[in-house]
């Protein structure tokens, strides 16, 4: 700057300064919240120069790499820091160049972009944007769904973000996805129907293939497992999925295989199967035709008609008449469809038998006599032996028949058609009863399962029950048969209890007959006998509390009877216990800790009822309730306990625990794929995962806002798609009040007190403490605590007034508050004279939205403690706030002592400490000299230099000063103040050594001027005298008094001048018109006359014209000027010169004053005549 300033005092000036290049006239680009950014501005001289000066940023946020320059090709680096900024928020200002060759000013703007999420469809801004993307490409919006910005797009349903959370835990199947969109209320379950449900087809010839249409409600994501029933079955995909439909519909190929076919109707299925549902496809095959008729299977059928009817006839529930008129319809039909086999006549022989014609019975017997069947087939001859006999047919004794029926017999053990007909002969010769029953079992053994076998079994059994030895299976399916057809008696139920009784394990058949025994003969002894059987199984099923109940109210002993009555018990048993079983649990309490709970629970609830009870246990009740809650066991019964003996304990220790288990929930889901229930609180870290054992899970639920997702085994999870219900266990709203104090370790408790999301709680002074506490847990979220700071500067805001207010913003973590609301903060701070900290905050996070009285506070009050010390955070703060129109005295003398910038800054800074009467010595010193290094010509710069001077400044700025004022003014024409001229006229008064700039300036200044002192015409006459030593003529000459003019002979001249600037090539073109004629153009080239000033000087007589233009070439390009006129002013024609007697003489000629005109001629040419005398020529 001092060799500018020696330049400028001796002269050395550019007309043309060259401008500076820079790589971008404006910075503009986004940066993400917390973000840095790094960047260059690249800029040179236009002309390869090199470049001086300094750089300065307009906001603090913009931090530049360097302040100073001297470079040809330069680089200024440059970082934005967005720390504690939001989103939507910009950074808007400048950088100001103060070069060597000006100033220029590089806006920059600087957003704070809100995170957006981009796929191939472009940003998905909202949950609407996403939805339309799933229903377009679901891959694409899977892929974003797993991404942690998609949370983002949560911001406008904040309920949604647990349920997201708990639904992108890995793994992530797509279905999550698709069950989150479903549980948003955003898309319909995806649901499959089919065209048809069943198809029947007959006749085939080959393997077929067909199709089935399955059709969908709606678009998503769908998986469904393709299973197949029937060997003939085979189907194209055992997998389909959501990318197989074409719109709503599917064809699911699959082919009939013929060569898997059976005979008649073959029966399969399609099963098509998803996580929500299972449709069936039933198809029916036959290689027959529709119409047929099967012979086996009609003979089948008639049998069955045949065996059916004969055991209600042996049982008595169909009367030998009606039986026998029955089968004989049967048998005509059989004879009518040509079917009448030797099984068919032999059972028309034992129809005509059962009727009484015994006659028609022989004769159809002599037509068998000889049949071949019958003399081959050991069962078919004893049949016809046996038909003899009852005919009164036969030829031998019944023993005889007896013996070979026997015989038979012993060739065909596994026949009981023949061991019936035995019996049946024989009724007396087969001792003892329960040899015919070894007899029957040892059928049943050999694989026999007829009723008919049953039926003899229950007849036996029901004129001795002591013919069954043990419960076998063969008792058991007799027993069976005899409870199908009430064939039940009072003694084989008797019988079949004692035997349950010798069993050494458990039988679910045999527990079914017991039940229905007691149905219909009741008894104790029955009770007993269920009770004893099922002690020998799972005793502890709920289902057998029944008959606990009824033994134990038969006051029956039998070993653990008690325990099991209180372990089967439902839990919504609300009667009073039985008073043999609290009195056994008085003194022997060997129970579950769970069926403890259950029973002190019942004592608990029916205390108003039996006093007694309740007293007698109230001391283990109260011993159990301490010990169980410390271990945290909890469901229906031990809430109860719990809030009997725990809610008004004054052990910390208890209160604790009752904390803990105060937020549990009873969770009710029936879908049978649950296996797992999960809990994601919003603020929490981590989910909370509880197992669904038999249908129920016992959860903790801190807010109501948590969000509750189902885990099946596949570990897909689900939200919108099941049914459960829940209810609290204990009275939440009434203890966590009274619990609060005593949980500030328990995060349920704090985020209870605190709420989240829609249930936000205000912050007060009873539960200030709790807030506080969450900020000290790290199993809260940094969101979470983050939302629990700024609650707490809204309460600690609203309570400035508060004692203990200091004390807590003392313990705080301020970043950690100033990332929530730094303004706030600060606010807070500054007005509880927290200055240091408030300025730590400043200098990390930025002053951005802090109201200004309190930045010029703190700014003011930080100064004072500095001592007007340097410090640039606090430097850049001073001006932020000054620049605002906020300001005090400390701050203006703070940036006088140490801004240094930009003129323009520095000037506004000026006049603000003017106002104040602030000492300005160094900031107007450092004006001036910026202004002639940057050619910056400030408005009220001379106000400035006026200033400067009256405090004495130095000579060497204020000359400098005056002649770059000097230079604007005559060579750049600026309309400068008198006060420049003032100045210029005493230091050539005083004849300091300045450029010939001033004194052309000063001189130019003197042209415009009415009133000319004598001094201002000597001042004047001494530099008209230097410009003509020095050759210098302008055109503003013209307008100087004439006789200054004369003592340079110039009154007679005119002037055509342009600027063109330095080593411009000049053309004046022009042509002279005299009493309306035009003359010739004429060309000709004009030299510089100073600093890119052009003239030419011209003698003009009254009544001509010069037409004139100049053609500019310089640095490649050609300026043409517009044409002028230049004329003599009627004023020239006024006085005693030659020159305005000449022009006068023009002028009386063409006014056509002849006279006048003569004697104007006479006296010039007498005037001429003296001057020759006088002066004479030399030769």
């Amino acid at each position: 700057m001092k060799t500018r300033m020696e330049q400028l005092i001796n002269g050395r000036f550019e007309y043309d300064v060259p401008k500076l290049l820079l790589s971008a006239e404006k910075l503009q680009f986004f940066v993400s919240p917390e973000d840095k950014f790094k960047g260059e501005l690249d800029f040179r001289a236009e002309d390869g120069r090199r470049v001086k000066g300094m750089a300065y940023s307009t906001h603090r946020r913009l931090i530049l790499g360097k302040e100073k320059f001297s470079a040809e090709q330069g680089q200024l680096p440059y970082g934005v820091d967005a720390k504690g900024l939001e989103s939507g928020e910009k950074i808007e200002g400048e950088i100001v160049l103060s070069t060597s060759i000006g100033e220029y000013r590089v806006p920059f703007s600087i957003a704070v972009k809100t995170p957006e999420v981009r796929t191939s469809q472009g940003a998905v801004r909202t949950l609407e944007d996403f939805v339309r993307l799933a229903k377009d490409d679901f891959r694409e919006a899977y892929q974003l769904f797993v991404e942690p910005s998609f949370v983002q797009l949560l911001k406008e349903r904040r309920e949604l973000i647990p349920y997201y959370r708990a639904m992108v835990k890995t793994p992530v199947p797509y279905q999550n996805l698709e069950e989150f969109l479903i549980g948003a209320g955003l898309k319909e379950q995806v649901s499959l129907s089919l065209e048809k449900d069943k198809l029947e087809l007959y006749d085939i010839q080959s393997s077929l293939k067909d199709t089935l249409r399955i059709k969908r409600n709606t678009w998503g994501f769908l998986r469904a497992e393709v299973l197949v029933e029937g060997d003939f079955l085979e189907v194209e995909k055992k997998l389909i999925h959501d990318g197989h439909f074409i719109g709503s519909v599917y064809e699911l190929e699959y082919i009939i295989r013929r060569e898997y076919l059976g005979k008649g109707k073959n029966f399969g299925r399609i099963q098509i199967r998803t996580v929500y549902e299972t449709i069936t496809y039933e198809i029916m095959a036959s290689k027959g035709s529709k119409i047929q008729i099967n012979i086996s299977s009609y003979e089948k059928k008639k049998r069955l008609e045949a065996s059916r009817d004969f055991l209600h006839m042996r049982m008595g529930k169909l009367s030998e008449a009606s039986w026998c008129s029955k089968m004989r319809e049967l048998l005509g039909e059989l004879k009518e469809n040509g079917y009448f086999s030797t099984e068919c006549q032999l059972f028309e022989v034992y129809v005509d038998i059962i009727d009484g014609q015994e006659e028609e019975a022989r004769r159809l017997l002599d037509a068998l006599e000889n049949n071949q069947r019958i003399q081959e087939e050991e069962i078919l001859q004893g049949a016809f032996l046996y038909l003899n006999e009852k005919s009164q047919r036969s030829t031998c004794s019944s023993k005889e028949t007896l013996e070979r029926i026997g015989s038979l017999y012993q060739r065909r053990v596994d026949s009981y058609l023949l061991l019936a007909m035995m019996f049946e002969l024989d009724s007396e010769g087969i001792r003892p009863q329960s040899r015919k029953m070894f007899l029957l079992e040892e059928q049943y053994r050999t694989g026999c399962r007829s009723p008919f076998l049953y039926l003899e079994a229950c007849r036996l059994g029901a004129e001795d029950g002591a013919v069954f030895r043990k419960m076998n299976s063969f008792t058991i399916q007799v027993y069976a048969f005899a409870r199908k057809y009430a064939f039940l008696t009072e003694e084989m139920a008797f019988r079949a209890v004692d035997l349950a009784g010798q069993m050494k394990g458990f039988s679910r058949s045999v527990y079914r007959l017991l039940e229905y025994i007691y149905q219909q003969y009741p008894s104790v002894h029955v009770v007993r006998g269920i009770c004893q059987l099922i002690m020998k199984g799972e005793a502890r099923r709920q289902e057998y509390f029944k008959w606990y109940e009824l033994a134990v109210e038969a006051d029956l002993k039998i070993t653990g009877l008690y325990e099991y009555y209180v372990e089967t018990m439902s839990r919504n048993y609300q009667k009073v216990l039985p008073k043999v079983i609290r009195l056994y649990f008085g003194y022997n309490n060997t129970l579950s800790d769970k069926k403890k709970a259950f029973v002190y629970s019942n004592v608990i609830r029916n205390k108003e009822i039996d006093p007694e009870t309740y007293q007698a246990y109230k001391k283990s009740m109260e011993a159990f309730a301490v010990e169980k809650i410390k271990e945290g066991r909890i469901n229906e019964d031990f809430a109860v306990v719990y809030q009997e003996f725990c809610v008004n304990s004054r052990d910390e220790n208890v209160r604790a625990a009752l904390g803990r288990v105060l937020f549990t929930h009873r969770l009710y889901c029936d879908d049978p794929k649950i296996r797992k229930v999960i809990v994601s609180h919003d603020s929490l870290k981590e989910e909370q995962v509880y197992l669904c054992a038999d249908k129920t899970a016992y959860i903790s639920l801190y807010s109501k806002d948590a969000a509750i997702v189902f885990e099946d085994g596949s570990q897909r999870r689900y939200t919108g798609t099941i049914d459960y219900n829940i209810h609290n266990l204990l009275d939440v709203e009434e203890l966590a009040g009274t619990l609060m104090k005593s949980g500030l370790h328990n995060p349920g408790m704090l985020l209870h007190i605190c709420g989240e999301l829609s249930c936000e709680n205000p912050v007060t002074s009873e539960n200030l403490e709790c807030f506080q506490a969450v900020l000290k847990q790290e199993i809260f979220r940094e969101s979470y605590r983050q939302e629990i700071r700024k609650r707490l500067l809204l309460y600690y805001e609203s309570n400035m007034d508060n004692r203990n207010l200091r004390e807590s913003l003392r313990e705080m973590d301020f970043r950690g508050f100033a990332k929530v609301n730094k303004s706030l903060l600060i606010t807070i701070l500054v007005k509880q004279d927290m200055y240091v900290g408030a300025y730590d905050l400043i200098c990390e996070y930025g002053y951005e939205n802090i109201e200004m009285p309190v930045l010029l506070r703190l700014c003011s009050q930080m100064i004072l403690n500095l001592e007007y010390e340097y410090e640039e955070e606090l430097l850049l703060l001073a001006g932020h706030i000054v620049k605002s129109g906020v300001y005090d005295e400390v701050l203006l003398r703070y940036l006088v002592k140490h801004f240094e910038g930009p003129v323009k800054e520095m000037m506004s800074l000026w006049e603000r400490a003017m106002g104040f009467g602030v000492d300005c010595y160094q900031l107007e010193e450092k004006i001036l000299v910026y202004s002639m290094f940057t050619r910056y010509y400030p408005e009220k710069g001379l106000e400035v230099l006026a200033e400067y001077i009256v405090q004495g400044g130095r000579e060497q700025v204020i000359l400098a000063y005056l002649t770059f004022e000097a230079y604007g003014y005559f060579v750049g024409g600026r309309k400068r103040e008198d006060f420049l001229f003032e100045a210029l006229e005493k230091i050539t008064e005083k004849g300091w050594e300045s450029d010939i700039i001033c004194r052309l300036a000063l001189l130019k200044y003197y042209s415009g001027q009415e009133n000319w002192s004598q001094k201002r015409r000597d001042l004047a006459a001494s530099i008209l005298e230097e410009c003509r030593e020095e050759r210098l003529r302008f055109a503003f000459f013209s307008r100087l008094p004439r006789e200054l003019l004369m003592a340079c002979q110039l009154e007679d001249k005119v002037f055509v001048q342009c600027k063109a600037g330095p080593k411009a090539k000049v053309m004046l073109h022009y042509a002279m018109e005299s009493q309306g004629v035009m003359g010739e153009e004429k060309t000709e080239p004009v030299k510089e006359r100073y600093q890119g000033i052009y003239n030419r000087e011209f003698i003009l007589f009254y009544g001509e014209k010069l037409h004139y233009h100049f053609v500019v070439e310089r640095k490649g390009e050609i300026l043409e000027t517009r044409e002028e006129i230049l004329t003599v002013d009627k004023a020239e024609t006024q006085g005693n010169s030659k020159y305005q007697m000449l022009n006068a003489m023009l002028l009386l000629k063409e006014q056509g004053k002849t006279r006048e005109l003569e004697q104007m001629t006479e006296e010039y040419r007498r005037k001429e005549q003296q001057v020759a005398s006088l002066f004479p020529l030399l030769d």
